[in-house]
């Protein structure tokens, strides 16, 4: 008595393995390699208006770019979010997560 019950997760109830990371690839998947060269400073304005400096290769993927700022504000489902910015023409696009 006095005991407090601990409740499985809903992963755990159906047999999923504990994990904490923001990546949803299959079992056996690898996330591509991120690729050396030349480092590019991004700064990325967060919702509450600060600012944040992220570095990351210059021929890397959006991906890269968007799981580093998940890693910062510690998302745990990284997948349901995104990054936006002003093209060249001053419209709001999404960042593609496969292109440099």
């Amino acid at each position: 008595m006095g005991e407090i019950e601990q409740r499985p997760s809903p992963g755990s109830r159906l047999g999923a393995p504990e994990n904490s990371g923001i990546s949803t690839l299959e079992h056996g998947q690898k996330p591509p390699p991120t690729p050396s060269g030349k480092l590019m400073s991004i700064k990325i304005q967060m919702l509450d208006d600060t600012q944040e400096a992220f570095e990351v290769p210059q021929r890397a993927p959006g991906k890269v770019l968007l799981d580093a700022v998940c890693n910062h504000l510690n998302l745990v489902e990284g997948d349901y979010f995104g990054l936006e910015f002003p093209d060249h023409k001053k419209i709001t696009v999404w960042l593609d997560l496969l292109k440099p």
